[in-house]
């Protein structure tokens, strides 16, 4: 087996990648200096970037095409054809 580093982003804190089958992409989290979600389909050597005003912490992907962001103040929903996030839930 042949392993390779698809991105040496030099991150922090990068956490939980996923793998999406419908476009071929990988993403994942960079939870610290600057925290945002990334994603990077097969075949390409940079990521496209959707950067957080708050920190987050993980992804979930939804039925809709969109991205269930969790933060440390919620959870919000990330719409990757438009770059925007919207709140979902605020934690107490």
């Amino acid at each position: 087996m042949n392993v390779r580093c698809l991105y040496d982003g030099k991150f922090m804190l990068s956490e939980s990648p996923l793998w999406c089958e419908r476009t071929h992409s990988l993403w994942w989290v960079n939870m610290v200096g600057p925290s945002a979600v990334y994603r990077l389909p097969w075949g390409q050597e940079e990521p496209e970037i959707f950067p957080s005003s708050v920190p987050v912490t993980s992804i979930a992907f939804s039925e809709d095409n969109n991205l269930l962001v969790g933060t440390i103040g919620g959870i919000l929903r990330l719409s990757p054809s438009t770059g925007k996030y919207s709140s979902i839930l605020t934690f107490e």
